[in-house]
């Protein structure tokens, strides 16, 4: 009998201390993926406050470089997120509540200029991503497209060789199109070469800039960002940045 209570106490304090470290921690089918792409001009990095709690949370926070991303999971539910600039604490440079659901894919665009002295806020951009999926009998890629080149016209993009505007004919600013499959066989698209997407002024059909996609991954998922700003003929700066989905 004294063996039988030893262990009975043994099995309770274990289960005891197994409820309490799984206690405070969050399912995985309650969380939510936001990816935060960071192209806001004049910025160096940004970091993003996912709770109320700002100090702590800013302290142990990743810096998102510009011109890069960083994919994060969160607490579905209604969230704050608060964007500060690099090594600023202190001003926020955007804010607001958003309604993550359980399991979730979203997309956080930093965009436009911004500076601390003229208290200019950055542009956003908050996506929900419908992520394709790709079989594995289907050697595929989903690729998308977004419009952040402020000041502009919206842009057409074209494969190179074909016609202009045959893969996206209009995309103004702060507008998103779908996902579109792409084979990525071992001979097509040409290895060597991969994917070349020529971006243009949906106007004037002028030549923006040229995007390279090589190394293509099968089964993989990216959004090209065309971001910068215009200004005049001769102030105009525009550029792309590959984010990699799921």
């Amino acid at each position: 009998m004294k063996l039988l209570r030893c262990l009975f106490f043994i099995i309770v304090l274990l289960t005891g201390a197994h409820c309490k470290k799984n206690s405070g921690l969050s399912s995985p089918g309650r969380l939510a993926a936001v990816t935060v792409v960071n192209v806001c001009t004049g910025d160096s990095s940004v970091v993003v406050n996912f709770s109320n709690d700002s100090i702590r949370s800013f302290i142990s926070a990743y810096n998102v470089p510009l011109g890069s991303f960083y994919e994060y999971s969160v607490p579905s539910g209604k969230t704050p997120i608060t964007v500060y600039q690099g090594g600023d604490s202190v001003h926020p440079m955007t804010s607001g509540i958003f309604d993550l659901q359980p399991q979730g894919i979203y997309s956080l665009f930093i965009a436009g200029q911004y500076s601390q002295n003229s208290q200019n806020a950055p542009d956003t951009l908050f996506t929900v991503d419908a992520i394709p999926y790709h079989s594995v009998a289907d050697s595929s890629v989903g690729i998308r497209f977004v419009n952040l080149y402020k000041g502009g016209n919206p842009v057409s993009i074209n494969q190179q060789g074909n016609a202009n505007g045959s893969e996206v004919d209009q995309l103004g600013y702060k507008q998103t199109s779908p996902f579109k499959i792409y084979p990525a066989t071992y001979a097509n698209p040409d290895p060597s070469v991969g994917y070349v997407f020529e971006v243009r002024d949906a106007t004037t059909s002028d030549l923006l800039t040229t995007v390279y996609y090589s190394n293509i991954n099968r089964f993989q998922n990216i959004t090209i960002v065309v971001n910068g700003y215009y200004s005049n003929a001769i102030d105009n700066q525009i550029g792309t940045l590959i984010v990699n989905n799921f």
